[in-house]
């Protein structure tokens, strides 16, 4: 399944693949631990979005998935990158344009020591000191 998501990636892909979703503390903390020994395998937190009523109005607001094969290869002109989680029904869907958010990042500069000295933000304009 590794293999084959690097793959479709590309190898030289200058985006994230993600391999797995949810994983639990105890692999968090291993992944973290052998982190050098893991060269590229990186952990991120994702955002997910947060619905205070529980089901209530499911079937209205509707859900959202990871985009698949398919669907990848009809929205990639949008902007829709491998790994992405879209809406597949309901409100989700209808305002997946608006809900989506945009894709950005930040270069962070670091001392000898490593310690945090500046970060620039995706149009690389000088933040300064965090």
């Amino acid at each position: 399944m590794i293999q084959d998501r690097l793959e479709q990636a590309g190898y030289n892909s200058p985006f994230l693949v993600r391999i797995a979703r949810g994983i639990s503390p105890a692999q968090v903390t291993a992944l973290t631990e052998y982190s050098s020994e893991l060269v590229g395998v990186q952990v991120d937190a994702e955002a997910v979005r947060y619905y205070p009523n529980g089901d209530l109005a499911a079937h209205i607001l509707g859900y959202t998935g990871e985009l698949g094969d398919e669907e990848l290869k009809r929205r990639k002109e949008e902007g829709y990158r491998l790994g992405d989680v879209i809406g597949q029904m309901g409100v989700e869907l209808a305002y997946e344009e608006l809900l989506r958010g945009e894709w950005g990042g930040q270069q962070v500069e670091v001392d000898g020591a490593g310690q945090v000295s500046g970060s620039w933000d995706k149009n690389l304009h000088k933040l300064g000191r965090m």
